[in-house]
C-alpha cells in the first residue's frame, strides 16, 4: 500500500460488535525558531535615544501518515443468512474471510510546512 517505512503498520480494523484493531500511526515533527535581534543606544547630551529591531522566523515541519495504512470495516454483511433476518452475519467470519464492507484508503503521507516571518 505504501512504500514509506515511516507509515509501515497495522491497518485500522474495525469489526462489529467486537473491539477494533488499530495501532497509532508514528509523525516527525520539527520546530525551529531563527531569531535576531539588535539595539543601539545614542546619548547626545540630555537626550537618550534607543534604536532596535527584532526578527524571528518560526518554522514547524511535520511528516505524519493519514490514515497511511488504511482501514477496513467488517460488518457481516457477506456472512449473513440471505433468506432471514439481516444481523445474522459474522463481522469475525468476514474478517477472516478477507471481505470488508468498507476499505476506504486515504493518500499515504501529509507534508504540512507553516513558516512565519
Amino acid at each position: 500500500m505504501n512504500s514509506s517505512p515511516l507509515n509501515y503498520g497495522l491497518a485500522d480494523v474495525t469489526l462489529s460488535n467486537i473491539s477494533g484493531l488499530n495501532q497509532q500511526q508514528p509523525n516527525l515533527s520539527l520546530s525551529q525558531t531563527i531569531s535576531f535581534s539588535d539595539t543601539l543606544s545614542w546619548i547626545h547630551g540630555k537626550h537618550n535615544m534607543r534604536f532596535g529591531g527584532d526578527y524571528r522566523r518560526v518554522h514547524r515541519d511535520l511528516l505524519a501518515g493519514a490514515n497511511a495504512t488504511g482501514n477496513f470495516t467488517f460488518s457481516g454483511l457477506f456472512t449473513e443468512d440471505a433468506g432471514s433476518d439481516r444481523n445474522t452475519g459474522s463481522s469475525f467470519a468476514d474478517f477472516l474471510l478477507g471481505l470488508p464492507q468498507e476499505a476506504p484508503s486515504t493518500p499515504p503521507s501529509l507534508r504540512v510546512i507553516c513558516a512565519t516571518t
